[in-house]
């Protein structure tokens, strides 16, 4: 039995998988660290990480014995549509207003697409927005697997659809709205505060999947108990920590327990005063 796992960088691990909710949760489940499948990348859109699912479907690692976590990214990713930029963050905002200011290899990229990136961007509706994520959960209902469906970000569908008959829990089948950037931006005091603000300030992101090492452990937990009673109600938003740090400085002792400062020391050469 596998741990598989399909998403963004929620789901990648970067640096240190010691405090990653793939690596704690696969501890959790007596699966070793060799046999967790991560296909997890970082600015990807969900079309790239379908793609993904569908060759693990058809390669010899599939098994039906495995555990297969599947976390929806955000929706207004496009498909990319060279092998080579597939780790690019899929044209976030690059039609909107800052497609001069991104670095000079992606507005390349961009510029070389442009007619299919307007012309998709242009066609984006909610039907268009959600369809793939339908036909994502009934693919993963019909598996022998036990699958978990997750959001990275906001809801998996529309709330209105979201009790859907389609999309209910079944047997082998949990879908979690779990909203996983709520939670990495509820860790920050000053909520006005995002992702790029890390960039800003450590000139990467210090934390696994986007997490304090606290949340790490809390989402590990979670999914550990959803998948061992086959109950998506043991995953709980309100047991998050919040409020953790402010940003205020480079170094202090919450960054140091929280981010695994001294592993990145060693990793990146990173300097903090």
């Amino acid at each position: 039995m596998k741990l598989v796992l399909f998403g963004d960088s929620f789901v990648s691990i970067h640096l240190d998988e010691t405090y990653s909710w793939p690596f704690l949760l696969a501890h959790n489940l007596n699966i070793s660290k060799d046999d967790i499948l991560n296909f997890g990348k970082p600015g990807t859109g969900l079309d790239w990480s379908i793609c993904q699912f569908i060759s693990y479907l058809n390669s010899n690692d599939y098994n039906e014995n495995d555990i297969v976590i599947f976390v929806v990214t955000n929706h207004g990713r496009p498909p990319i549509m060279e092998n080579e930029n597939q780790s690019m963050s899929a044209g976030f905002g690059a039609y909107n207003n800052d497609i001069e200011n991104i670095p000079t290899n992606v507005k390349q990229y961009y510029k070389k697409y442009d007619a299919f990136y307007r012309t998709w961007f242009d066609l984006q509706n909610d039907d268009m927005k959600y369809k793939d994520r339908w036909l994502l959960a009934l693919a993963l209902k019909q598996l022998p697997n036990f699958t978990i469906l997750m959001s990275g970000f906001k809801d998996i569908v529309l709330p209105s659809q979201a009790n859907h008959i389609l999309l209910q829990n079944s047997d082998n089948f949990l879908k979690i709205e779990s909203d996983l950037i709520s939670i990495s931006k509820n860790e920050m005091m000053n909520k006005k505060l995002g992702l790029r603000d890390f960039y800003n300030y450590f000139d990467y992101e210090p934390r696994t999947c986007h997490m304090s090492n606290s949340n790490n452990i809390v989402l590990a937990d979670q999914l550990s108990k959803c998948i061992i009673n086959r109950n998506s109600s043991y995953f709980d938003k309100n047991s998050y920590h919040k409020n953790l740090y402010d940003l205020s400085s480079k170094y202090n002792n919450v960054f140091e327990k929280e981010f695994n400062l001294e592993t990145h020391r060693e990793k990146r050469n990173v300097k903090l005063v």
